[in-house]
């Protein structure tokens, strides 16, 4: 994608499009290209596409500026919504790495107010904004996306492992720790939600007192992450 000067920093980037045209730049001027070819460009999934090279881009050369580029703006130019809702959730998974939690829940309530997609990408809008809320501290936020996403599909386990970090940041902790149960035994092959688990009643042994099978649960997840391998 780029090329290096004597010192080693990258100097030049470039990408080749899909019609073969060629666009390249400085780091200050690649991306302002990029965003002038979105907006002369008349086809959604080639819009996408360069949205997809703004956000290599910044991932590579810049990841500081990655919350300071107007998204909003720019998927507003795809008018197809679930090009645009794809769109945006890259443009949110992108924000979560660098940690722009605020602008990841903008790009991911754009999602969630459209019509509805096809149920995994629906689950992962309401995960990845519960997720998010988490992350900021809104808990109460959390634990509702989080639950929104169970109803779209219980069998994954993103969105248990987050609705348990969600009921444990507001304090309800026997309700966290079946959230962790539940979501290691539905999916013990991802083993976050039994770390979690292990980590919440070593820090608060009093849990075993409200829960009265919790050492069963717990024997029975931690025989079922050994039997996943994780």
């Amino acid at each position: 994608m780029d090329t290096q000067d004597d010192e080693g920093a990258a100097s030049e980037y470039g990408a080749i499009l899909p019609s073969g045209e060629m666009i390249s730049g400085t780091a200050e001027e690649y991306p302002v290209r990029l965003v002038e070819l979105l907006h002369r460009e008349t086809a959604d999934k080639t819009k996408e596409g360069i949205i997809g090279l703004l956000l290599a881009f910044y991932m590579e050369a810049a990841p500081h500026r990655l919350s300071g580029e107007n998204w909003t703006g720019l998927l507003g130019t795809i008018t197809d919504l679930a090009i645009r809702a794809h769109a945006a959730m890259a443009v949110g998974c992108h924000l979560e790495k660098v940690g722009g939690f605020g602008k990841a829940v903008e790009m991911y309530r754009t999602v969630v107010l459209m019509e509805p997609l096809e149920p995994k990408a629906w689950y992962y809008a309401h995960n990845n904004l519960g997720y998010c809320l988490n992350q900021l501290g809104d808990f109460t936020g959390g634990e509702g996306f989080c639950r929104e996403a169970l109803r779209i599909d219980p069998a994954l386990p993103n969105a248990h492992k987050n609705l348990g970090l969600a009921l444990q940041g507001q304090g309800r902790l026997a309700e966290a720790a079946r959230a962790f149960v539940t979501g290691t035994l539905t999916f013990p092959a991802d083993g976050r939600s039994f770390r979690h688990l292990m980590a919440l009643v070593e820090a608060h042994p009093e849990i075993h007192g409200q829960m009265p099978t919790l050492a069963e649960d717990m024997a029975l997840c931690a025989a079922a992450v050994e039997s996943a391998g994780t």
